[in-house]
């Protein structure tokens, strides 16, 4: 049998009129170029209390995002935000951005201001799960003064370790051995140190009261004293 040849003949009709279609009907032939890119499907609304973002936490922690300005709503460089009740805190995928457990969550701004820190009133924000929420906190204008004083807590209440010179508690006669024993009408008995540093510290020109108690050669005394805040470099 003799071994079949490649065919040669010539294409169907059909083809030979699709290679040969005259330019001016191109585009008809061509319409991809006009047509419009599909639509996306509408993704269905998510629940009330909001979608799920991704946060970069665990699907039970929350991602709350912190501004930090000046009264003149300038961003605060060098402030520190820390938790003033905010369970589950710490630090976040981003820079101002904070880890969480859902719930209230109050933070405070801090920044070095002397040998003291000015701090935000605190701002809370009600958290929930896989959201993110945002905070502002606003920093002090006027400076944070102190009476000048180093201290360490004991049962009675805050023991006086150290008096800087130059400082109101200096030119008010207090001594290291000294013990405040109340700040206003608030016993310090228990009170954690950070919690003192607020109610002794505030701002520069602002009065504290507050109860001293000592010895001297008549035996144990308590004295009422009223100080003037000053800035204390740092």
């Amino acid at each position: 049998m003799a071994t079949r040849r490649p065919s040669t003949e010539v294409p169907p009709v059909e083809a030979v009129r699709v290679v040969q279609t005259p330019p001016a009907e191109a585009p008809q032939s061509a319409p991809v170029r006009q047509r419009r890119a599909p639509v996306a499907p509408r993704v269905a609304p998510g629940p009330v209390e909001g979608p799920r973002v991704d946060t970069g936490a665990p699907p039970d922690e929350s991602l709350v995002v912190v501004d930090v300005i000046d009264v003149e709503g300038r961003p605060a460089d060098g402030a520190v935000v820390m938790p003033s009740d905010c369970p589950g805190f710490s630090r976040g995928p981003q820079r101002g951005a904070f880890v969480a457990d859902p719930g209230a969550c109050s933070l405070v701004a801090v920044r070095r201001d002397g040998a003291l820190f000015a701090r935000s009133a605190p701002a809370t924000a009600a958290l929930r799960p896989g959201e993110i929420s945002y905070l502002q906190l606003e920093l002090p204008q006027v400076r944070t003064g102190g009476i000048g004083v180093q201290f360490m807590a004991e049962p009675g209440g805050m023991r006086v370790v150290r008096v800087v010179p130059g400082t109101p508690a200096f030119e008010a006669g207090l001594e290291a051995g000294d013990l405040i024993v109340a700040v206003g009408d608030d016993s310090v008995q228990g009170v954690e140190s950070d919690q003192f540093v607020q109610l002794m510290t505030g701002p520069e020109g602002t009065d504290v009261q507050f109860t001293l108690s000592y010895s001297d050669e008549e035996g144990p005394v308590e004295e009422l004293l009223q100080l003037t805040r000053a800035y204390l470099e740092g």
